[in-house]
């Protein structure tokens, strides 16, 4: 929490080092409620719109009030299938960049970011992510 009021309380223009933790523990633990508090927080100093919160599948974004991190990064995925079979999809996270000119401007502002379930996100995602912010 003292970290969190440091990063809230950094001056206008100033970037403090990237905070990075991992909330875990089992279902029913207080993870969400941790999540939805944050939001709270954030809308109490005026500061909602510096934070996102994204997800890999659909159904764990919606729950935390989110997008996909596909969606929410404007991330396409893009596929050569040479076969019929699945184990031929040679996936590969792509960005334009037009969108990423996009997102930069939609970002801007962005200070947390916060990944929900990122035990189901891949080490090819984990790298895009990384790199588009």
């Amino acid at each position: 929490a003292r970290k969190f009021e440091e990063i809230l309380n950094t001056q206008e223009g100033a970037r403090p080092a990237p905070l990075r933790m991992c909330l875990t523990g089992p279902g029913g633990t207080g993870k969400t409620y941790v999540v939805n508090s944050l939001k709270e927080l954030m809308k109490h100093y005026g500061r909602a719109h510096e934070i996102r919160f994204l997800a890999p599948t659909g159904g764990a974004a919606k729950l935390i009030g989110g997008q996909t991190i596909h969606s929410g990064l404007g991330i396409s995925i893009a596929g050569n299938k040479s076969d019929r079979e699945a184990s031929d999809w040679d996936l590969r996270a792509t960005i334009t960049p037009a969108k990423k000119a996009e997102l930069t401007a939609e970002w801007k502002n962005v200070t947390f970011v916060l990944v929900d379930e990122v035990s189901m996100v891949g080490q090819d995602l984990l790298c895009e992510l990384d790199s588009v912010l």
